[in-house]
């Protein structure tokens, strides 16, 4: 009866494995799809919609260094919406843009 206890439980632990293996979070640049900024890495991640252009995955800064190599530090306005859809407020963030 132990043996198959400690089989079950090393089961679960490898399936555990499995799945935190699986959940890697998107870097800066990478395509990402609108409401779902969960899917970005980093401090702050989102997914930055940007007019006339594909969306990607971004995260907050500081200072250019905070952003990796084609990206830099920049003041952009992020929009909160309710569950209607109807724009609740604006702030100024700083994030790694293109």
């Amino acid at each position: 009866m132990k043996s198959s206890k400690i089989v079950a439980i090393g089961l679960l632990a490898a399936l555990g494995g499995l799945a935190v293996l699986g959940c890697e979070n998107k870097k800066v640049g990478d395509a990402c799809e609108t409401y779902r900024s969960s899917e970005c890495g980093g401090p702050g991640g989102a997914c930055l919609a940007v007019t006339g252009s594909s969306n990607y995955c971004s995260h907050t800064c500081n200072a250019p260094t905070d952003c990796p190599a084609g990206f830099k530090c920049a003041d952009i306005t992020s929009s909160t919406y309710d569950s209607k859809g109807q724009k609740t407020s604006d702030k100024k963030v700083k994030m790694c843009v293109k």
